[in-house]
C-alpha cells in the first residue's frame, strides 16, 4: 500500500499508486499589496545536474518569448541550510508588450526531486518584496524535521 500524503493546510490525501506530488502552493498578500510566492515542485530528467536543467529551462525560455534577460545567482540557501540552489532573475515581454519580471529559487531536495519557488509581477522588486520572497524559502522545514 502507497503512504505517501501530499500534505495541505486543509488536510492531506494519500497519493494513489504511480502518481507523484506535482502540487502548487499560492502564498498570496491578504491585501494583494505584494506579490504571491508560488511553491512548485518537478523532477530532474535522469542523469541531468541542477546546472544542466536550469540552462535547459533558460535555453527554451529564451526561444519560446520574447524579449527575455535574465541573470543567474549561485547560493541561495533553503531553509536551515537544507541545500544550496540557485536563483534566477529574469524578465520577459507578454505578448501586449508588458514586461514580467520574475524570481526564482531553484532546489534539488534529493532524489533528483525539485523544489522551485517563485514570484512575478509586472515591474522591478522592491527590497520587501526582494526580502518577503528570501524569507519564505529560507523558513522551509522538511517533513519530519
Amino acid at each position: 500500500m502507497n503512504t505517501d500524503l501530499c500534505l495541505f493546510n486543509e488536510g492531506s490525501v494519500t497519493i494513489p499508486q504511480g502518481f507523484v506530488d506535482r502540487t502548487i502552493n499560492i502564498i498570496a498578500d491578504a491585501q494583494a499589496q505584494q506579490p504571491s510566492v508560488n511553491i512548485s515542485r518537478d523532477k530532474l530528467p535522469v542523469g541531468m545536474a541542477l546546472d544542466d536543467y536550469i540552462n535547459s529551462q533558460i535555453g527554451e525560455l529564451q526561444r519560446s518569448v520574447q524579449g527575455w534577460e535574465g541573470q543567474i545567482q549561485a547560493g541561495w540557501v533553503l531553509g536551515d541550510n537544507v541545500c544550496t540552489g540557485i536563483g534566477l532573475d529574469h524578465s520577459f515581454l507578454r505578448p501586449d508588450g508588458v514586461r514580467i519580471c520574475q524570481k526564482q529559487a531553484i532546489f534539488d531536495v534529493g532524489n533528483g526531486m525539485l523544489l522551485l519557488f517563485s514570484s512575478s509581477k509586472t515591474s522591478g522588486f522592491s527590497a520587501a518584496e526582494e526580502a518577503c520572497f528570501q524569507q519564505v524559502s529560507a523558513s522551509f522545514t522538511p517533513r519530519g524535521a
